[in-house]
């Protein structure tokens, strides 16, 4: 492996590290609040176990840089897919050409704008193939014990699914409307200090 590559596997395991670390730290904080509130506290994952079992598959791909590869010319050709696509017409209410659909029963996507709306439905893709990335990476690493093959699917998984854009207001359509036909007025409830 070159020095490069050992460099930007260091880096990337670095990135995985820091983040993991204010994940832990916004989540700790998080459920001091409520413990002062009186509320149950949020059970907080041991981030040592998550680390250590990125870190195996870091060190793994770091050893078996084909898999990675194949897997990031696939992600990088999906994302051109749906790129293409969205760019192909100026109608943004014109539907894109799927290059892969949410899973039979995935009602995070049931509202019609991810659907109908070519921007939604194009973030909607990238979240997708995004999600189906990580999994067939994290399939192709034959060489790791299935445990920790299942570990890092399971937190990968918990992962993505925190990230999905059906959480954010910004890029839920559901939220969106929902905020502008009632005037905000659950954003504003949730936002105000407590009487």
């Amino acid at each position: 492996m070159s020095d490069s590559a050992a460099d930007a596997n260091a880096s990337a395991n670095a990135e995985w590290a820091a983040l993991f670390e204010r994940s832990r730290r916004l989540t700790e904080e998080w459920s001091g609040r409520n413990r002062q509130n009186g509320e149950q506290a949020l059970q907080v994952v041991n981030t040592e176990i998550v680390r250590a079992v990125f870190s195996e598959v870091a060190a793994y791909l770091k050893d078996h840089p084909e898999k990675l590869a194949a897997a990031q010319h696939r992600l990088a050709g999906d994302y051109a897919k749906i790129w293409a696509s969205m760019m192909a017409g100026s109608d943004p209410d014109v539907p894109i050409a799927p290059v892969i659909q949410p899973e039979r029963g995935d009602r995070r996507f049931s509202d019609p704008a991810w659907r109908d709306n070519r921007l939604f439905n194009g973030l909607m893709q990238y979240h997708l193939v995004t999600a189906k990335w990580m999994n067939d990476v994290i399939e192709s690493l034959d060489g790791l014990d299935a445990v920790t093959r299942q570990k890092a699917g399971f937190y990968a998984r918990q992962m993505l699914s925190a990230l999905s854009p059906t959480n954010f207001l910004a890029t839920n359509p559901a939220a969106i409307q929902e905020a502008v036909s009632s005037g905000g007025a659950p954003f504003a409830r949730l936002w105000s200090p407590p009487r």
